[in-house]
């Protein structure tokens, strides 16, 4: 196959003449296509049947004593380090805090769902508490975090889509911004907002 070059000072017109439907060109096309540009579908265009997403806020409060260590901590990280890690030590702090409430909404989903979860959490911390849980009631997972590289990260990924024995994934923020495809899961949960 010999490179197709592309006259980018055709106009609209020639385009059209060049690429109808009734052209033997087609293939030409869907070449230049693949080879340029990414085309992106939402899944309401090619999936029709599919169920409009569900949202659900869950408020959780924290006894006065968590809350006044978060606030005892916030004063002793404020004096030791600047703003954009304390807010990042608050979180964690808040993250830890949250995880009795978390691992109660996972025991939920788990039990009474039936459905495959992606797990989203932002520190170790709370990857780790979620983790050591699932561990203990015997809940196959799989997770994906920033100390794997993509070969991994992919592997784990087809293991959560393929093997229907693996209900959750737990996914690192940063880790699972961009580059995955989680099509068999029918939950998602952020654990840290």
């Amino acid at each position: 196959n010999s490179k197709i070059k592309i006259d980018h000072k055709n106009d609209k017109y020639t385009f059209i003449q060049r690429y109808n439907r009734n052209s033997n060109k087609i293939h030409e096309l869907n070449y230049i296509l693949k080879e340029t540009i990414l085309i992106r579908r939402l899944k309401k265009d090619v999936l029709k049947d599919l169920p409009s997403i569900k949202r659900q806020l869950i408020p959780i409060w924290l006894p006065e004593t968590v809350m006044n260590q978060l606030k005892q901590s916030e004063k002793i990280i404020n004096k030791k380090y600047k703003t954009n890690r304390m807010n990042n030590q608050l979180i964690q702090s808040l993250g830890v805090a949250k995880l009795p409430y978390i691992l109660n909404i996972l025991e939920n989903i788990y039990h009474h769902q039936h459905s495959k979860l992606v797990i989203f959490a932002e520190h170790y911390k709370v990857m780790n508490g979620i983790s050591k849980y699932l561990l203990q009631e015997n809940i196959k997972h799989v997770r994906i975090d920033g100390s794997m590289n993509m070969e991994q990260r992919h592997i784990y990924i087809k293991q959560f889509n393929q093997n229907t024995d693996i209900k959750m994934i737990i996914v690192s923020i940063l880790a699972g911004s961009e580059g995955i495809s989680l099509t068999s899961a029918d939950t998602i949960l952020f654990t840290q907002l």
